[in-house]
């Protein structure tokens, strides 16, 4: 059957460990929007999947601005965001699920993953930290529409609204992604949730001359250089 994947990159401003973080500048993009151009930098559409909340004004503007592909929903159940957002795709299109205070993620570990995930018989894949041997932070999830919208029906606690995919990886068939990098990078994070992380980031960008081109194995291994010495 017939399939469309997309990338749902979700972000808003209201975070309770870093406010605004998503519009903090790396390389002069806001945060946000350079996640969004290393996921999609293989041609796969993305859309940004942010708060209707006023708060979010501004992440909309940017992506307006950019022509970035954008869908305001729920603030809070972010599962219903997620489900409105894709309320017009087919059951059997394909969601890769990002969060936008994760940089690493880029065209290439998201094809690998697809790849993977058009080869198994699962309803669900994901990275699985520390066990997969990445980096906190460098996290994909993907899933079809078929089971959003299942999750979307039959979830109904807080947690499983906020976090969009805990529902799917209880009661349907979840796999992990298991890395095969020789070298084993658990102990490291490359995810934005402090200051102090935002700064560990920016020093990793700086290093590379193309912050949306640089591959992501390159990225875990300056975070490695910068943080293990």
């Amino acid at each position: 059957m017939n399939h469309k994947t997309f990338i749902l990159l979700q972000t808003r401003l209201t975070s309770t460990r870093l406010p605004g973080k998503a519009l903090l500048s790396v390389r002069s993009y806001p945060m946000f929007l350079l996640s969004f151009y290393r996921a999609t930098k293989s041609g796969l559409p993305g859309i940004v999947v942010t708060s209707d909340h006023q708060s979010d004004d501004l992440i909309a503007n940017v992506c307006k601005t950019q022509n970035v592909n954008f869908y305001r929903g729920h603030l809070n159940n972010v599962l219903r965001r997620f489900y409105d957002a894709t309320i017009n795709l087919n059951c059997e299109d394909i969601i890769v699920r990002l969060t936008a205070d994760n940089l690493f993620p880029d065209g290439e570990f998201i094809q690998e993953l697809l790849d993977i995930f058009s080869n198994i018989d699962v309803d669900i894949l994901s990275t699985d930290s520390p066990k997969d041997k990445l980096p906190y932070g460098l996290s994909v999830e993907i899933f079809r529409v078929k089971s959003l919208r299942e999750a979307f029906t039959k979830a109904h606690d807080d947690f499983d609204l906020e976090h969009v995919t805990p529902w799917m990886k209880r009661n349907k068939k979840y796999s992990s992604y298991l890395s095969n990098l020789k070298t084993d990078y658990a102990h490291l994070s490359c995810t934005v949730d402090t200051l102090e992380e935002y700064v560990n980031i920016c020093k990793v960008m700086n290093i590379h001359n193309d912050p949306i081109k640089t591959s992501w194995k390159d990225l875990c291994e300056t975070l490695r250089k910068l943080n293990d010495n």
